[in-house]
């Protein structure tokens, strides 16, 4: 069996938690179950239980425990806590400083003027100081 890398394993923790978070606006603090995270997320069991035990272990989200009037239990209630909301946060301000605008290659190249594998060009494009060819 494949091992996952860390990389993939922190991905799939922060689209977990970011789940959690949308989850929780939209259903006014009330948590998600299980089943729901997987179907939704499009991810495996295995990965969203590792990565939820993972978050527990965290301190990042609560799993609540359910049960019906009559004893039975229901699906387990994940729920985001404040540390989860202030590293979520702290997630997203960092993807927003990676994504801010730099200037493209194209934009640095003219402020550093041509570059020195470049030929000089006349402005209608043609090299400086060579000759048309003959046909």
């Amino acid at each position: 069996m494949a091992r996952t890398d860390r990389k993939t394993l922190e991905r799939t923790r922060m689209r977990v938690l970011a789940y959690l978070a949308v989850r929780a606006e939209e259903n006014s603090g009330q948590g998600t179950s299980f089943g729901l995270m997987t179907r939704s997320l499009a991810l495996t069991e295995g990965r969203v239980r590792s990565a939820c035990r993972a978050l527990q272990g965290e301190g990042l989200i609560v799993v609540e425990a359910r049960f019906d009037e009559d004893g039975g239990q229901r699906a387990n209630r994940y729920v985001l806590t404040k540390a989860g909301y202030e590293v979520l946060q702290d997630e997203i301000d960092a993807a927003a400083r990676r994504l801010e605008v730099r200037p493209g290659p194209v934009e640095a190249r003219r402020r550093e003027g041509p570059r020195r594998d470049e030929a000089p060009r006349k402005p209608d494009g043609r090299d400086v100081g060579r000759r048309p060819c003959r046909e």
